[in-house]
């Protein structure tokens, strides 16, 4: 036998065995993902996708182009949440939080920003890359740090920092704690399906390992095997 034949043999042979590769193994519970207990309450008819974050958390910075891909791809029966996390209502956390519910209070999570991405992830940019966003010190200081974040961003800097401050964002900052107490996360990123299943890419084993732990999961709610 000649080499080119022997070449030819043993790549069709691969080529085989890579066809015949076994699938990839199912997610296990307690494995790659928790089961929550008691189950949280969703509304009906609908698949319920809620991510915890904080845009204070680098991981959830790393995180955020994988989890937002995902999301894009969901059909119409996927509801997606974002709940921000300031755990034990943590001062140095909490202005994170209600940067948050007032972008969302104006409508402007998916506004264009100044470098062109949405302002939702311009925060997690600002925080994270060359500005180095910290909002620190008394509450005049950081309410400074935040306004002139958002005018630079070209937001309205009053409506923005009326929205910051109000009765309706510090109301959604208190319900954001107790989900997180409720559905008692203990560390960001963590994604909950269903108000039961609970997923974080340090259990699931990765990023990638996490969404597709995601897709399965919600592949089987919809099929009505979860």
């Amino acid at each position: 036998m000649n080499k080119i034949a022997a070449f030819l043999i043993a790549l069709a042979t691969g080529a085989g065995l890579l066809m015949t590769a076994p699938a990839q193994a199912e997610p296990v519970a307690g494995k790659d993902y928790q089961v929550l207990q008691p189950a949280q309450p969703v509304p009906a008819g609908k698949i319920e996708v809620t991510e915890f974050f904080g845009y204070w958390c680098p991981h959830c910075n790393h995180f955020e182009n994988t989890w937002e891909a995902w999301s894009a791809k969901q059909g119409k029966d996927v509801v997606i949440k974002h709940v921000p996390v300031a755990f034990n209502n943590d001062a140095r956390l909490v202005p994170y939080s209600r940067i948050y519910y007032a972008l969302e209070a104006m409508g402007k999570l998916q506004a264009k920003s100044s470098k062109g991405m949405s302002m939702h992830a311009r925060v997690f940019d600002a925080i994270h890359g060359a500005d180095r966003l910290n909002i620190r010190g008394t509450k005049d200081e950081q309410d400074k740090t935040v306004g002139d974040f958002a005018a630079k961003e070209g937001l309205d800097r009053k409506a923005f920092m009326d929205a910051y401050n109000s009765f309706s964002v510090s109301s959604n900052v208190s319900r954001a704690n107790q989900l997180t107490e409720q559905y008692r996360i203990q560390g960001v990123p963590t994604v909950v399906v269903q108000g039961k299943y609970v997923v974080s890419p340090d259990e699931a084993g990765g990023y990638v390992k996490t969404v597709q732990t995601l897709d399965y999961l919600v592949q089987q709610i919809r099929a009505g095997k979860m």
